[in-house]
């Protein structure tokens, strides 16, 4: 009886010391591993799926060194989760970079997107700025973006009998000759329209 009681005291110590390393934010989990994904995709694909997902500023787009880098985005002028109602906290800024990388999975050519997103907080112009840590909601949802994205393209590919892609349609000319317009029961000539 004694040496259970001290095996469950034991435990429970080594239990209270490690949930307690979990407290701060620089040992949360979250700071262990950034958002990454494989995709079995072409690599020149998933990085014009990447570019077409991030909706800011970008301020690096380098394919050969596979980094897509955005500017400073203020947090008023950023993503908000839709069950998020309050108001966004002045002074914070944030930049998400993206990390493509080529490789092979199980045989398989593939390739990993890492998202990276660098928050920070400015008080005053003579103080650093205090680092801050991402929920990892926008990075998520980046990487869903990438993977709708590839989806699409795959299907309009699909659609297309040879794989190519289809070819983009041609601007018809509006033409209302010969038809009748009719405004109120009266008959009415159609509209003219100037030539250009």
């Amino acid at each position: 009886m004694r040496q259970r009681l001290l095996i469950l005291c034991s435990l429970l110590g080594l239990v209270a010391c490690g949930s307690s390393q979990w407290r701060s934010g620089e040992n949360s989990p979250k700071s262990f591993e950034p958002p990454q994904r494989v995709y079995f995709y072409p690599y020149d694909l998933v990085w014009r799926a990447a570019q077409i997902s991030l909706r800011y500023p970008i301020q690096m787009n380098n394919m050969d060194t596979g980094l897509i880098e955005t500017e400073w985005v203020r947090m008023v002028d950023g993503y908000q989760a839709p069950f998020e109602t309050n108001l966004k906290p002045q002074g914070v800024r944030y930049k998400i970079s993206l990390q493509v990388v080529r490789g092979n999975f199980e045989g398989k050519k593939s390739v990993k997107v890492t998202i990276n997103k660098k928050m920070e907080r400015l008080k005053n112009f003579f103080v650093e700025p205090e680092k801050l840590e991402s929920d990892l909601i926008e990075e998520r949802l980046l990487l869903y973006r990438v993977q709708r994205e590839l989806q699409i393209e795959e299907g309009i590919r699909n659609s297309n009998k040879d794989g190519s892609a289809p070819p983009v349609p041609a601007v018809q000319k509006f033409e209302p000759e010969g038809k009748i317009y009719r405004y109120r029961g009266k008959k009415k000539s159609p509209p003219v329209r100037p030539e250009f």
